[in-house]
C-alpha cells in the first residue's frame, strides 16, 4: 500500500492590515514624542496604539497549514512563533466536501456543532467546506485547497466531492 501524504500552507494576505499598522505606529511614535516633551498623559495613548499596532501585526501574520497522511487531515494555525492545532479530522468521518457557493450547506445548518474557518479571506481562492460528522453533529471545516490536495480528496473519498 502506497502512504498518501501532502502538506500545504495557506499564507495570509500580507497586505491586508499593512495600511492601519503604518498608521498606528505613526500614532504611537508621534503620541511618545508628544507625551515626553509636552503633554506628560499622551504617553498612556502612545501605550494603547503600540498595543493596537501589535494586535493588528499579529493577525496579518497568520498562516494555516494543512497536513494530509494517510486519511487524516491534520489543521494548524501557524504564526511568527507559535503553532495551534485547530483540529484533526479522519477522511472515514468525511460526511461531504462542497463548494462555499452550493446551496446544499442549508441543510446543515442546525446540525453543525463546530465550525473550524481555516482560510485567509483572499478574494479569487476556492474555498471549501468540509462536513465531518461527530458525535452528535457535524464539524465544519472550510479550506483553501491546492489542486492538489484536491486530487488527493478525489482519489480517495471521490463520491463524497459534491458540486
Amino acid at each position: 500500500m502506497q502512504d498518501e501524504y501532502f502538506e500545504q500552507i495557506v499564507k495570509a494576505n500580507r497586505q491586508k492590515g499593512s495600511g492601519l499598522s503604518k498608521g498606528l505606529f505613526a500614532a504611537a511614535v508621534f503620541l511618545a514624542a508628544v507625551g515626553l516633551l509636552i503633554f506628560w498623559p499622551a504617553i498612556f495613548l502612545a501605550i494603547v496604539a503600540g498595543v493596537a499596532t501589535f494586535i493588528v501585526n499579529n493577525k496579518s501574520g497568520q498562516e494555516y497549514e494543512y497536513l494530509y497522511v494517510n486519511g487524516q487531515l491534520d489543521i494548524d494555525v501557524v504564526k511568527s512563533w507559535r503553532r495551534k492545532r485547530l483540529g484533526s479530522f479522519q477522511m472515514e468521518q468525511l460526511e461531504c466536501m462542497m463548494p462555499r457557493e452550493s446551496l446544499r450547506l442549508e441543510g446543515y445548518k442546525g446540525r453543525i456543532k463546530k465550525s473550524v474557518d481555516a482560510t485567509t479571506g483572499s478574494t479569487g481562492q476556492a474555498v471549501y467546506a468540509l462536513m465531518f460528522k461527530q458525535d452528535q453533529g457535524y464539524v465544519q471545516v472550510w479550506l483553501e485547497p491546492e489542486e492538489e490536495l484536491m486530487a488527493i480528496f478525489r482519489r480517495t473519498v471521490p463520491s463524497k466531492i459534491l458540486n
